[in-house]
């Protein structure tokens, strides 16, 4: 895992582990004002069993976070998928023909293929609008 994908747990746990030392704090507070109210006497055990439920909570708190970072790779993901889909990987416009051509794509001419460098409706090979990529090959006997 990248240091740049713990960052944000760390900063979560930072955050949880102030949540939890208020929580304590609140907890014990808690108790001592039943004890106040009431004229009984709860002490540690009362204490853990609001731990129990607190640290359950967290737990959940934790699975929630996952799913949410889940959710947000998942949507970048479908994103790079759609733009991927809307590229294609080979923009090939097939046996040059006149007209306007555009940056990045590929066209066959004169048996060889040519990548056009910059938006033109020039013939491949006549400047410097155009790169040959792959010569014509050799005709076979």
């Amino acid at each position: 895992m990248s240091e740049n994908a713990r960052e944000p747990w760390g900063a979560f746990a930072k955050e949880a582990q102030s949540i939890i030392s208020e929580n304590r704090k609140l907890a014990r507070k808690s108790v001592a004002s039943a004890n106040q109210k009431s004229g009984k006497q709860y002490g540690d055990r009362t204490i853990k069993e609001f731990w129990a439920l607190f640290s359950a909570k967290s737990g959940i708190t934790r699975a929630l976070w996952a799913l949410k970072r889940a959710d947000d790779l998942e949507a970048r993901l479908k994103k790079l998928e759609v733009s991927l889909a809307e590229k294609s990987a080979f923009p090939y416009e097939g046996v040059w023909r006149e007209g306007t051509h555009s940056k990045g794509c590929f066209v066959t001419h004169n048996g060889g293929m040519w990548h056009c460098n910059q938006d033109t409706q020039t013939k491949p090979g006549t400047g410097p609008h155009w790169t040959l990529a792959v010569k014509a090959g050799v005709k076979a006997k």
